[in-house]
């Protein structure tokens, strides 16, 4: 087959295409960095309630630290101490490198420390049922599990809708709660 140097050329670009192709796919198939990979992989929690909320929602194997307190889920007994609920223990918080740090209303003074040390907090409360449940969405919002809080928080509603049910005063319990 006869060549001319038209085709030869055609020929040429062609197989630099197919080269320079073959050299940027690798490239355009990286996964980017979007804010589905910038998830929180290092929490502490400071609190026994939020300790729970995380557990719950799937990101126990994110918690680096708790409080003492934090016995529940017994998997939360495994995670590294940073002392108390009132009295933290700032030299273990900043050696667990954690992205955030989940705080009380009650933990303005650590909220400011953390802040001075570059470490990002995340405050929710947890006063009232409607401030768990915000919690909740709050915390699945933040550590990009939104689908699983919205549906723990379906089931804690539908929970608390069924002691809605009104109770014969005749027969209602007696009850005593001690705090």
């Amino acid at each position: 087959m006869k060549m001319n140097i038209s085709m030869l050329n055609r020929l040429s670009h062609f197989v630099l295409a197919v080269i320079l192709f073959m050299c940027l796919l690798p490239a355009g198939c990286q996964q980017r960095k979007t804010k589905a990979h910038l998830a929180h992989n290092r929490i502490i929690s400071l609190s026994p309630s939020t300790t729970e909320i995380l557990f719950a929602l799937g990101c126990g194997k994110q918690v680096v630290g708790v409080t003492r307190f934090c016995t529940y889920p017994p998997e939360a007994r495994l995670r590294p101490q940073v002392g108390g609920f009132l009295d933290p223990n700032y030299e273990a918080i900043v050696a667990l490198r954690p992205d955030v740090v989940i705080l009380l209303p009650e933990h303005e003074k650590e909220k400011a420390f953390l802040k001075k040390m570059g470490i990002a907090t995340l405050m929710v409360n947890n006063k009232t049922v409607d401030d768990i449940l915000d919690g909740i969405r709050r915390i699945g919002t933040y550590c990009q599990v939104d689908d699983t809080a919205r549906t723990l928080i379906r089931s804690l509603e539908w929970k608390i809708q069924q002691f809605h049910t009104p109770v014969d005063s005749g027969n209602a319990p007696r009850v005593l709660i001690c705090v």
